[in-house]
């Protein structure tokens, strides 16, 4: 009677190997550990009305030499052809001008920012959220990289 030789560790059945690479697979494609950054939104500018998209929203808080807050704003960041994140719009949180305001983070890959303000929807989704607080207001630091004017804003 012959002996069965002993498995080593290395040595994989075939439905085994097919498993592993399944598994493998599946992990690489859906990315829970946020391995693969998102690919850059292209920068359009759309009709008032319909879903902007761009690569960051970031909700930031600001505060003064004393540690209170400012205010509270929502940062719209697109990745321009230079290769840098820009400011292309800003909002204040809680202005007497905006209603029904919604900052909806909950999704896996994406998150959503929507407002009312004199009468017009907005709403603006984006693959990456960011929470900052600053004391220097980072819409007024971005002007010196990329002035104002030279900003493709969202909608038209």
């Amino acid at each position: 009677m012959t002996a069965k030789p002993k498995r080593r560790w290395y040595q994989f059945s075939l439905g085994m190997l097919l498993s592993l690479l399944t598994a493998a697979c599946l992990v690489m494609w859906w990315d829970p550990l946020r391995l693969v950054p998102p690919a850059p939104v292209p920068i359009k500018t759309v009709p008032l009305g319909t879903t902007a998209r761009v690569d960051v929203i970031e909700l930031n808080d600001q505060f003064d030499a004393l540690q209170r807050r400012n205010f509270q704003q929502v940062i719209f960041w697109s990745r321009y052809p230079d290769g840098q994140l820009h400011i292309r719009q800003w909002t204040l949180v809680g202005d007497s001008r905006t209603t029904n305001f919604q900052l909806d983070r909950s999704g896996r890959s994406q998150c959503a920012c929507s407002w009312t303000s004199d009468g017009i929807a907005y709403r603006v989704e984006a693959p990456t959220f960011g929470e900052s607080k600053s004391a220097d207001d980072p819409e007024l630091l971005d002007r010196q990289a990329l002035p104002k004017p030279d900003r493709q804003s969202l909608w038209k």
